[in-house]
């Protein structure tokens, strides 16, 4: 589909296609803010025709982008590990063929970058949300069953 006959519609489904609320696609497009109108103009048929086709080209470029890396990828971890051949020209005008260096570390790098795009691994990490408040209660003993602790140089409370 050719760009849409109206400048504003046409900028308007470019926005949408970026992933932009329909608001604020709206205004970006000229129009005065209007969350009716841009709802309206959303539903056209014209424009929601548009914003596929837009988001159709970007996941084709997308796609191509991710396929040319994930060859390179594997071609990078076959060099690295000795398995493929590199191709070049010889004096006599005939390609000479020549193994590659081994460089384990490059191919376990290329190897991990694979395996993390297919979901092999998974990067994994602990996090804690802790408030200074309840760190300072931890460090006066505010939290221990057994109740708070004497300061420092101070003598424990006798057992009842």
């Amino acid at each position: 589909m050719p760009l849409l006959d109206n400048p504003r519609q046409e900028r308007f489904a470019q926005c949408l296609a970026k992933g932009k609320t329909q608001a604020d696609a709206y205004e970006e497009a000229g129009y005065r803010p209007n969350d009716g109108g841009a709802s309206r103009l959303a539903g056209n048929v014209k424009v929601k025709t548009r914003v596929a086709e837009l988001a159709e080209r970007a996941a084709n470029r997308v796609e191509v982008s991710k396929s040319w890396v994930m060859e390179r990828l594997m071609r990078n971890a076959q060099m690295c590990l000795g398995e493929a051949p590199m191709v070049t020209p010889g004096d006599d005008e005939e390609a000479e063929t020549v193994e590659y260096k081994r460089d384990p570390a490059a191919a376990n790098t290329a190897l991990q970058l694979l395996g993390k795009e297919l979901g092999m691994f998974v990067d994994r990490s602990i996090s804690a949300t802790t408030t200074l408040e309840e760190m300072l209660d931890r460090i006066d003993g505010d939290d221990d069953p057994a109740g708070p602790r004497p300061a420092a140089g101070e003598p424990e409370a006798a057992p009842d």
